[in-house]
């Protein structure tokens, strides 16, 4: 399936993710896309996804043979593999924004707060979650770096 990201009006995706894949909706925050977790019925997401024209990230084959388009299913377990396949899938980018934008935790936009020692600090607007640029940054852009090789980016 082809995915054009301007036949929705968005010049950057934006993704509603089922219950199944938490750890891939965090990952794509941290990347720096709108991505939405919900842990609603099926017909749910079918009436949000109508209303937000988001990508539908599910685990549940039938959920996307309901939905007409914009719909990917992934077969993955981990999340790396799981980044793989919309990868695949979508053409989307992978690059870690230099400054963070979204909260991994609510998907609400980030606000810096300044230096606190030798790390510049951002805070969640919504939930007030702090955000550094820690160890936990390091191991996702090894990640990142591995599937961006893969594709030869």
């Amino acid at each position: 399936m082809e995915f054009d990201f301007q036949s929705n009006d968005m010049t950057e995706p934006c993704f509603l993710a089922d219950a199944m894949l938490g750890k891939l909706t965090r990952y794509l925050r941290i990347l720096g896309y709108s991505a939405e977790y919900t842990q609603e019925e099926d017909s749910k997401i079918v009436q949000r996804f109508k209303k937000s024209r988001c990508i539908i990230l599910t685990r549940d084959k039938f959920l996307c043979q309901r939905l007409p388009r914009n719909c990917v299913y992934v077969n993955s377990i981990d999340v790396k593999n799981q980044l793989i396949e919309l990868k695949l899938k979508t053409g989307i980018r992978y690059e870690l924004p230099i400054t963070p934008k979204r909260c991994s935790l609510c998907n609400a936009p980030l606000r810096r707060i300044g230096v606190m020692g030798d790390r510049e600090v951002w805070v969640c607007t919504k939930c007030g979650q702090p955000y550094w640029r820690g160890s936990h940054i390091r191991r996702i852009e090894n990640v990142i770096r591995e599937i961006n090789m893969m594709f030869g980016e």
